[in-house]
C-alpha cells in the first residue's frame, strides 16, 4: 500500500458493515499517509481489494455525511460509487468532492488531470463542461450552418456510461434561408429537430427519456410513464388520426434522422407498403378498411399487421372482411372481426403457420391460438372437443359458414356381435401438423355373446384402425402424468407405440404389461407374445411373457408339401406363416449359381403372388422377416412401403428391425445409404430424417 516515500501516520477503523455479504466487516478504512519528499499529508481508503487517493478534508466531510455515511466500491466504469443515503440514486466519489454544477446550475463532466480514476484528490479533479467530452461529439455543419448555442445534454447517472451525456442539443443557423433549427447527439451521428420539439422533450414528465438509434433506424427510447417504447418521430407528430386510429409516420425526405417537423407526416394504414390490398373477384368492392394492428417492439416495429378490409359482393349482397397475413388475406365473418378487435388483455396477431392454419400466440396464457378454433368453439354443448373443419378445404376461408365441427367417424368400429356402450371425445392435438384435431378416441364395447366389456382405441391419423385395451388400462392411458400420450401405429412393425415425455418411445403391449406387474417378471429370454397373433389386440388377457420357441409353436402347425423346396439349415416349418413358401432357384446356369427367396403365395387378400428380397447380401432369416413384414402389410391393408416411397428408396427388415435403404448408380459412381428405423415414427418423418442422413454422406447429391 505504501510506496517508498510514503509514511503511515494513522489508520481509523473505517465502516462496520451490519448486512450483507460482508456482514461484520470494516469498510471504506482511511489511512493517513504523509509523503516524505514532498511533506503532503493525504488519505488512502480502501475500497475492494485497492485503495483510493483523497484529500484530508474530504475524508472529514465522508465521516460526517448525514444521516450516515456511506461505504464507496469500485463501479464496473472504473469510478467510485455508493447509494445515497438519501435519495437512493448513485453517488460517485469524485462529484462528491468537487460539485459537478457550473455557475448558471448546467451540469458538467468531472475528469481526472491524471486519467487516474483511483486518484479522487481534489488537485487531481478538474471541471470540464459537456462540450468538451469525448462523446460529445459536434455535429457535422454545412456549408451554410453555423452553431448558435449548445446545451449541456441529459447527464447519465447510472450504467457503464455513468458521468457522460446524452442527446446534447445544438442550436443550428442557417445563413441562406434563415432557419433555426437544432441537431440532438444519438449515439455517433445527430439528429434533426424542431425548435419547439426540443423545448418539449426537456420538460416531458416524469424526466426527459434518452434517445438512441434503433435497427430499424428510427431513434427510439424507454418512455418513462408505461416503459413502451417511444418512437421520436411519433413523440413528435401524434400519430393518431382524427377518429383515434392510428397512422402510420413517414419521413418525406426518407431521411430517418430528419424529425423536423416539416419532414414529417401522417399516412394512413392504407399507404402502407406491408398492407397489401387483397385481390378482388370480379364481383367484390371495397367497402372499408381499418388501420390494423400497430406493431410497437421488434423488427417490424412501426409496421401494421392484420389490417381488415370490408368486402361487399355485389352479386349475393354478402359483406365479410378480408384480412391481411403474411403476404396473403384470409375471409372472416363481419362479427368475428369485432371478437379479434375486442380481445382482451389485447389483440392477438395472426399469421400463417407452416401447417396452413393461421395460428396466434394467446395473450392470456400464451398457449396456441389457431383463428378456426377461436371463430368456432371446439368444444360442444356436453363440453367434448371436435375436430373444427373447412367445409370448402380451404384453410384461409374462416368465415363461419364455411367452419363446422366434425364429429369423429364411428365406420369399422363394431363388429356382428359387439354394441357400443360409450365413446370418450379422445386426445385433443393442439400443436403440429395435426392441430385441432383428436386422436386415440376410446369406444367401450360390449360382446353380446360372452359378456365381456373391453375397449376399442384408434390409433392412425384417420381413427380408422383400432387396437383392442381392458378398461384397466384405459384409465392409466387417460391419467398418465405429467400429460398423456398419444398412441400411434407404427406402420412397419404394426405395433402400437406412444411417446413418452422424456422423448423415449414405447410400445404399448409393453406399456400394459409394465401396469399389469409383469415388468419384474421379465429375464433373458423372455419377451412378450400376443396369444391371438393380433398385435393390435393389446387386452391383458392376450398378453404373455413367453420364449422365442414358445412364439413359434404359437403359430400353428403346417403340413409341408410334398413338392415345396426343402428348407435350409436354420429354418424349420413352424417358423413359416400361412401363405408364405420357401422358394429356391438357379439363376446362373454356368456357375451353377443358386439365390433363395420367400413368397407369398394364393393368399385370399391378393391374386398376385407376392416376393421378398433375392439379394445375396441378405441371409434367409432376413429375408424371411421381410417376407412377414409384407404378410402382415397385406393382412391389416397397409399399403405397401414402395408405393409410398421415392424412386430408389426401400424399406428392408434387417436382424429383426426395419431399416430404410437408398441405392442407384448414377453417372458410375454407386450411393448406397442405410439407416434404422425408429419405433413409432411416420414414413414422413422418417423420410425427413433419412434424407438429412444422406445429404451428409454424399453433399453433391441433389434429392429429389
Amino acid at each position: 500500500m505504501l510506496s517508498e516515500n510514503e509514511k503511515l501516520l494513522s489508520e481509523d477503523s473505517g465502516v462496520y458493515t451490519h448486512h450483507g455479504k460482508f456482514k461484520g466487516i470494516n469498510q471504506n478504512i482511511c489511512y493517513l499517509i504523509k509523503n516524505t519528499d514532498t511533506n503532503e499529508e493525504y488519505y488512502k481508503m480502501s475500497c475492494n481489494e485497492t485503495h483510493t487517493l483523497i484529500s484530508k478534508e474530504d475524508v472529514m466531510l465522508l465521516k460526517n455525511y448525514k444521516p450516515f455515511r456511506p461505504v464507496f466500491s469500485i463501479h464496473s466504469n472504473g469510478h467510485l460509487v455508493t447509494k445515497d443515503p438519501v435519495d437512493k440514486s448513485p453517488l460517485y466519489l469524485h462529484e462528491f468532492i468537487m460539485n459537478n454544477k457550473g455557475p448558471q446550475g448546467n451540469l458538467r463532466t468531472l475528469e481526472h488531470i491524471n486519467q487516474n480514476k483511483l486518484d479522487n484528490r481534489r488537485e487531481n479533479l478538474q471541471l470540464k463542461p459537456a462540450q468538451q467530452h469525448p462523446l460529445a461529439i459536434d455535429p457535422v455543419l454545412t456549408e451554410n450552418e453555423v452553431i448558435l448555442h449548445k446545451d449541456s445534454g441529459l447527464y447519465i447517472q447510472m450504467g457503464a456510461q455513468a458521468g457522460t451525456y446524452k442527446n446534447i442539443c445544438y442550436l443550428i443557423k442557417n445563413t441562406v434561408t434563415d432557419e433555426e433549427y437544432y441537431k440532438m447527439s444519438c449515439n455517433e451521428t445527430h439528429t434533426l429537430i424542431s425548435k419547439e420539439d426540443v423545448n418539449l422533450l426537456k420538460n416531458y414528465k416524469p424526466f426527459r427519456p434518452v434517445f438512441s438509434i434503433h435497427s430499424n433506424g428510427h431513434l427510439v427510447a424507454k418512455d418513462p410513464v408505461d416503459k413502451s417504447p417511444l418512437y421520436l418521430h411519433e413523440f413528435i407528430m401524434n400519430n393518431k388520426g382524427p377518429q383515434g386510429n392510428l397512422r402510420t409516420l413517414e419521413h418525406i425526405n426518407q431521411n430517418k434522422l430528419d424529425n423536423r417537423r416539416e419532414n414529417l407526416q401522417l399516412k394512413s394504414a392504407q399507404q402502407h407498403p406491408q398492407a397489401i390490398d387483397p385481390v378482388l373477384a370480379e364481383n367484390e368492392v371495397f367497402l372499408h378498411k381499418d388501420s390494423g394492428l400497430y406493431i410497437q417492439m421488434g423488427a417490424q416495429a412501426g409496421t401494421y399487421k392484420n389490417i381488415c378490409y370490408l368486402i361487399k359482393n355485389t352479386v349475393t349482397d354478402e359483406e365479410y372482411y378480408k384480412m391481411s397475413c403474411n403476404e396473403t388475406h384470409t375471409l372472416i365473418s363481419k362479427e368475428d372481426v369485432n371478437l379479434l378487435k375486442n380481445y382482451k388483455p389485447f389483440r392477438p396477431i395472426f399469421s400463417i403457420h407452416s401447417n396452413g392454419y393461421l395460428v396466434a400466440k394467446d395473450p392470456v396464457d400464451k398457449s396456441t391460438l389457431y383463428l378456426h378454433e377461436f371463430i368456432i368453439n371446439k368444444k360442444d354443448t356436453q363440453g367434448k372437443f371436435h375436430t373444427v373443419e373447412h367445409i370448402n378445404q380451404n384453410k384461409l376461408d374462416n368465415r363461419r359458414e364455411n367452419l363446422q365441427l366434425k364429429a369423429v367417424q364411428q365406420q369399422s368400429v363394431l363388429d356382428e356381435n359387439e354394441v357400443l356402450l360409450h365413446k370418450d371425445e379422445g386426445l385433443h392435438i393442439q400443436m403440429g401438423a395435426q392441430a385441432g384435431t383428436c386422436k386415440n378416441i376410446c369406444y367401450l364395447i360390449k360382446n353380446t355373446e360372452t359378456g365381456e366389456e373391453y375397449y376399442k382405441m384408434s390409433c392412425n391419423e384417420n381413427n380408422t384402425v383400432y387396437t383392442l385395451l381392458s378398461k384397466e388400462d384405459v384409465d392409466i392411458i387417460k391419467n398418465y402424468k405429467p400429460n398423456r400420450m398419444a398412441w400411434t401405429l407404427h406402420i412397419i412393425t404394426g405395433y402400437v407405440y406412444g411417446l413418452l415425455p422424456d422423448k423415449k418411445k414405447y410400445t404399448l403391449h409393453s406399456f400394459i404389461m409394465k401396469n399389469k406387474g409383469a415388468e419384474g417378471e421379465k429375464c433373458k429370454g423372455l419377451s412378450i407374445d400376443h396369444i391371438n397373433r393380433n398385435k393390435l389386440d393389446n387386452r391383458r388377457a392376450n398378453l404373455r411373457l413367453a420364449t422365442q420357441s414358445v412364439q413359434n409353436s404359437n403359430r400353428g402347425k403346417m403340413k409341408r408339401q410334398q413338392t415345396a423346396s426343402a428348407l435350409p439349415e436354420g429354418l424349420t416349418q413352424d417358423m413359416m406363416p400361412k401363405y408364405v413358401n420357401y422358394n429356391r432357384e438357379c439363376y446362373d446356369v454356368k456357375k451353377q449359381s443358386y439365390r433363395d427367396f420367400f413368397r407369398i403365395e394364393k393368399h385370399p387378400k391378393s391374386k398376385k403372388i407376392i416376393s421378398s428380397s433375392k439379394s445375396a447380401k441378405l441371409t434367409v432369416i432376413q429375408k424371411l422377416d421381410d417376407i412377414k413384414t409384407k404378410l402382415y402389410n397385406l393382412e391389416n391393408d397397409i399399403v405397401d412401403e414402395p408405393k409410398i416411397l421415392p424412386k430408389y428408396y426401400a424399406i428392408r427388415t434387417q436382424l429383426g428391425a426395419p431399416n430404410m435403404m437408398y441405392e442407384r448408380r448414377q453417372d458410375g459412381k454407386r450411393y448406397t445409404f442405410i439407416m434404422k428405423m425408429t419405433p413409432g415414427s411416420s414414413i414422413e418423418d422418417e423420410l425427413a430424417a433419412f434424407n438429412l442422413g444422406l445429404k451428409k454422406k454424399y453433399p453433391e447429391m441433389v434429392i429429389e
